[in-house]
């Protein structure tokens, strides 16, 4: 188990956006991570929830994917944030 934590929910014309972040360094943590986010109420009912994460494996070797989640370039605009130096997490944001 990893601590998740939960950014503040940010309302934009109809939406509401929240962020929810992890700290991982395995494809373990990972998983667990992103089904946990996913199992709360409010993430699961979203509409979309767009991920990004990286880090670097027991070998040095950097893991890094993302997920637009129907949000188009969402998922890779994401991830373009976080490879400025944001290296072992998981970011989801859900819609």
């Amino acid at each position: 188990a990893v601590e998740i934590r939960h950014g503040e929910e940010i309302k934009d014309r109809k939406s509401t956006f929240q962020a929810h972040a992890a700290r991982v360094t395995s494809s373990d943590q990972l998983q667990w991570a992103w089904r946990e986010m996913l199992s709360y109420r409010n993430v699961a009912t979203a509409t979309h929830n767009i991920v990004a994460y990286r880090y670097f494996d027991s070998k040095g070797v950097l893991v890094a994917d993302n997920d637009d989640d129907g949000e188009d370039r969402a998922g890779s605009n994401l991830a373009q944030l976080l490879s400025h130096k944001c290296d072992n997490v998981l970011v989801m944001v859900s819609r």
